[in-house]
């Protein structure tokens, strides 16, 4: 089980977002972070990264659960690469868990 999918860098908390170097918040970033649990209810990991992208300029990374097979081991993963101020594109990607 998966939660709190996002592409947010930070291993603090996948939930806020990072701030460059003078304190500007930062939205896009290249990586998908995800956390893993038996349970619904938790005990949840540590953040830790699902894959890379291949731009900086990508967000809302999000696990497509009825997608899943393999009994949830394999699952889908969409996120938004923006390409310009009003335009963009969905990305799919299968992750494998361990």
């Amino acid at each position: 089980m998966l939660q709190d999918l996002s592409t947010h860098p930070s291993t603090a908390s996948a939930r806020n977002a990072a701030r460059t170097a003078r304190g500007r918040l930062r939205v896009f970033t290249d990586k998908i972070m995800m956390r893993t649990a038996d349970r619904p209810e938790g005990p949840w990991s540590a953040p830790t990264l699902a894959f890379q992208t291949a731009s900086d300029q990508d967000y809302a990374g999000v696990e497509q659960s009825p997608l899943a097979t393999d009994c949830g081991r394999k699952t889908l993963v969409t996120y938004y690469h923006r390409q310009g101020p009003w335009s963009g594109e969905l990305h799919a990607v299968e992750i494998t868990l361990r």
